[in-house]
């Protein structure tokens, strides 16, 4: 008997969707990287109308939490109004009428309430679930990692803006190419959120305290790139650097790692696990 064949999670134009989730003005100063946030769904937005993907808005308990962000760009868009923690209840009319759409493109917050119920819920349905997970976060980044990981054990894929603009575009010959790829890349999507000791008993106070300050962003509120280097016998220095703004310029942050090694989470879950020898 044939194996089964695995679910790729391809992405096409003619039965994808895109859902913006409750980027509203009252969580503007309680969500982690709540403008990076938006900026990333602002282009995802940007991409679904170029291509023509149909696009669905929603948002939580508005006479409480406000109105969607003007920044997100979604003029024209009639959000749908809900309290439930899944975007899908008040979608199921807009559902059921696309009998082939196959893909959800899910951006909002926050990702352990109605990012991972919704993602739970068109699971349910037979829908893939693709959660851009540098448009996703929560007041907490231990809510926000754990859940990014409970969606994936669903059978959710995870994925980046810049991963899923390329699938739906496919070609570099297509006429919207120049259009959805700014001819400057934009900034790296991942933000550095921790790093955690692994199987060690000798941190280093760096470490310690980075592990103790869960939500706090290792030198400012963008990617790492890590360089390795000899420091002493049995120990490398990993140095992470990261650019918070142009103002702002570039922080280097050095975590010296003994022994084992360690993690480094950002918006996507684990970055990089390295192991020392």
């Amino acid at each position: 008997m044939a194996a089964a064949r695995p679910i790729l999670g391809r992405v096409l134009p003619g039965s994808s969707i895109l859902f913006l989730c409750d980027m509203q003005e009252k969580f503007r100063h309680n969500i982690a990287y709540f403008p990076q946030i938006v900026s990333v769904a602002a282009r995802m937005l940007r991409v679904a109308r170029l291509l023509e993907l149909p696009v669905l808005l929603t948002e939580q308990y508005p006479q409480g939490l406000g109105p969607t962000v003007p920044e997100l760009g979604a003029e024209g868009l009639q959000p749908l109004t809900k309290t439930c923690f899944s975007m899908v209840p008040a979608l199921q009319q807009e559902l059921d009428s696309r009998p082939q759409l196959r893909s959800v493109l899910l951006c909002g917050i926050e990702a352990q309430a109605c990012i991972l119920n919704t993602t739970l819920d068109l699971l349910d349905r037979g829908l893939q679930v693709h959660v851009v997970v540098d448009a996703c976060s929560s007041r907490s980044q231990v809510d926000r990692l754990v859940a990014l990981a409970r969606m994936r054990q669903s059978g959710a894929f995870l994925s980046t803006s810049e991963g899923l603009i390329l699938q739906l575009v496919g070609d570099a010959a297509h006429p919207q190419f120049k259009e959805v790829m700014p001819s400057r890349p934009p900034p790296p999507p991942l933000h550095l959120t921790k790093v955690l000791s692994l199987g060690s008993g000798n941190t280093s106070r760096h470490q310690q305290a980075a592990a103790s300050r869960g939500s706090q962003v290792l030198g400012g509120e963008a990617a790492g790139h890590c360089h390795r280097h000899k420091s002493m016998k049995g120990a490398h220095r990993w140095t992470t650097r990261t650019t918070e703004s142009d103002e702002m310029g570039e922080v280097i942050q050095r975590v010296r790692a003994q022994r084992r090694g360690f993690v480094l989470e950002g918006l996507g879950g684990v970055l990089e696990q390295v192991t020392l020898e």
